[in-house]
């Protein structure tokens, strides 16, 4: 997947796309490559503390699937699945209300469908 900012620009919609303001949602700098459709990923979530962060995109944007990848993790993709690797965990923002929270966590080993925004069990 890459990560830090390469891992940003995967997806279809980026978050922190203007340098110089420290915005998640800039106008005009949202599309990313979009080797994931329909997702913003937002790297370093734990370290940085941004576990929130993707709320508020996922709440103006419902469209789309916020990923946030912690450190130490990857995501191997085939097709419309991906498996998580590594030693971190990814965090889903589905925008759907959770206990305690609107995001769960996929931890290494698990599968994700995106084409159906769930996890495969």
């Amino acid at each position: 997947m890459g990560s830090s900012a390469v891992s940003l620009i995967l997806g279809s919609f980026t978050v922190r796309g203007r340098p110089d303001k420290p915005l998640l949602m800039a106008k005009g700098h949202t599309d990313g490559f979009g080797f994931l459709r329909n997702v913003a990923i937002n790297p370093h979530l734990t370290p940085a503390k941004r576990d929130n962060e993707l709320v508020n995109v996922c709440d103006e944007h419902p469209s789309i699937l916020g990923l946030g990848l912690d450190d130490d993790v990857a995501l191997v993709v085939r097709g419309n699945r991906f498996a998580v690797i590594g030693k971190g965990g990814v965090a889903v923002y589905d925008n759907q209300p959770k206990e305690g929270a609107w995001y769960f966590w996929l931890k290494p080993g698990d599968l994700f469908n995106l084409a159906s925004w769930k996890k495969v069990q």
